[in-house]
Formats: C-alpha cells, sequence, structure tokens
C-alpha cells in the first residue's frame, strides 16, 4: 500500500506489508514522515493517532478522523471538506487556510487551534469560544446602535 502526493502523484510513502490506510498512516507519522500534499481522499482514519503529524496542503476531502488524535498537527491548507471530525483531538493544530465546510465537528476539541483564514461554511458543530483574556484590543471601531422611533 502506498500515500501519493495529490499535486505530482509521487510516492510518498509504501509499505507491501500492510493492507489498511490507517496503519500505513500511523506507521508513517510515527516514522516522522512529512505528509504534506498526501492524497488521503475518504480514507478511514478513524481513531487514528496523528498527533503532530505534518499533513500541510493534504485532501483529506470526506475522510472519517472521528475520534482521532491530531493535536498539534499542521493541517494548514489541508482540504477536509465533508470531513468527519466528530470527538477529534485538534487541540493546537495548526488550521489556518485549511477547508473545513461541511465537515462534522461535534465534540471535537479545537482548543489551541489556530483557525485563522480557515473556511467553515457549513461546518456542523462548530461552538467557538473566544478567551480575550490575552488578547491585543487595538484600534477597535465603536458601533452605535441607532435606534429608531415607533410612530
Amino acid at each position: 500500500m502506498k500515500i501519493l502526493n495529490w499535486k505530482t502523484k509521487e510516492i510518498i510513502y509504501e509499505n507491501h506489508d500492510i493492507n489498511e490506510i490507517k496503519e500505513l498512516v500511523n506507521e508513517a507519522v510515527n516514522n516522522s514522515v512529512d505528509l504534506r500534499n498526501a492524497d488521503l481522499r475518504c480514507a478511514d482514519l478513524g481513531g487514528a493517532d496523528l498527533g503532530g503529524a505534518v499533513l500541510t496542503g493534504a485532501d483529506l476531502r470526506c475522510a472519517d478522523l472521528c475520534g482521532s488524535d491530531l493535536g498539534c498537527a499542521d493541517l494548514s491548507d489541508a482540504d477536509l471538506h465533508d470531513a468527519d471530525l466528530r470527538n477529534a483531538d485538534l487541540s493546537d493544530t495548526d488550521l489556518r487556510c485549511a477547508d473545513l465546510g461541511g465537515a462534522d465537528l461535534r465534540d471535537a476539541d479545537l482548543r489551541g487551534a489556530d483557525l485563522g483564514s480557515a473556511d467553515l461554511r457549513n461546518a456542523e458543530g462548530v461552538n467557538i469560544t473566544i478567551d480575550l483574556s490575552i488578547a491585543e484590543l487595538q484600534n477597535i471601531i465603536k458601533m452605535r446602535r441607532d435606534k429608531k422611533e415607533i410612530n
């Protein structure tokens, strides 16, 4: 079995003794393989240990990542459109510019995740709490709500 780069079609990682994609990806991550631009569309990676993985630009559309550990992973620019991320650990994960449109994020742990410029349109289960305790709040525009009299 092998993992391909979706842009170049080159082999990123290969092991002929493994028949399941989850086992192959886990092995690649454990061996610190850079899975940048990996083609993992529709992959069954539910419960996989991918903490700290480099998956920049990876194609994970429709992938099953339910209950997976993706803590501290680099998923910047990754395509996670319609991915199942229920109960996934995404804490401290780099999700900048990631496409999470239509993804199921119910009960996912997003504490400390960087969602800068991420596309969350139609994502399910997104409950974001904003911690302003250390935020710099410069140049805030004060907005005044216009009051209209009803005649």
